[in-house]
């Protein structure tokens, strides 16, 4: 245990050291939803910015994880509205 919290703090302190060297890991969220019923592929894919991909598929790109994880909350309530 000792061993692990020493290896922790020597590779932070050398994450710290080296922040100017390392780019930043920047995402772009993406979400693709394949659902169990074609009506509610159809249905969420009038959500603005949503994109239909297949019978049962809609996909949606975000600008940062709160605006998809919005988005997911939208679509599951409509989803929601048309039990399996």
């Amino acid at each position: 245990r000792k061993e692990r919290k020493r290896l922790l703090a020597g590779k932070a302190r050398e994450a710290v050291e080296n922040r100017d060297r390392v780019k930043p890991l920047v995402l772009e969220p993406k979400l693709e939803i394949k659902w169990r019923r074609e009506v509610v592929a159809e249905q969420t894919s009038f959500i603005p910015g949503v994109e239909r991909k297949g019978p049962r598929t809609v996909a949606f790109s975000a600008s940062d994880m709160p605006e998809l994880f919005r988005v997911f909350r939208v679509a599951r309530h409509i989803a929601a509205r048309y039990p399996t």
